[in-house]
């Protein structure tokens, strides 16, 4: 597998621009600055090798590209929030040995 790393919270924000139409509304959403916001996208991009966005006055659309990888890369990050949640959720069982003793009627003589 190549080495690719990348930061989930720059997806959030990817995530967030693309649903927004633009950085300032998704800066908005997310209560940081508009140049946070394009700062870590634009991060984000060049981690990827590919921009997610065409940024004009109007605002951003995504390219062919972008729109591919954020269909992929939700759905991936729904399966890292799921799985982390099971192992979250199954380390609170607690586990143990439980013995049942039961005495029939007949074992209760007088």
């Amino acid at each position: 597998m190549p080495d690719l790393t990348l930061d989930l919270r720059y997806l959030k924000y990817a995530v967030q621009v693309a649903e927004a139409g633009s950085f300032r509304r998704a800066a908005e959403r997310l209560s940081i600055s508009q140049s946070t916001v394009s700062r870590r996208v634009q991060l984000f991009e060049r981690q990827l090798g590919f921009s997610l966005f065409k940024r004009t006055r109007a605002g951003a659309g995504l390219t062919p590209e972008g729109e591919r990888f954020l269909q992929q890369a939700v759905v991936g990050a729904r399966y890292l929030r799921n799985a982390a949640t099971e192992i979250r959720s199954a380390r609170k069982l607690k586990t143990g040995l439980v013995r049942f003793v039961s005495f029939s009627e007949d074992d209760r003589t007088i």
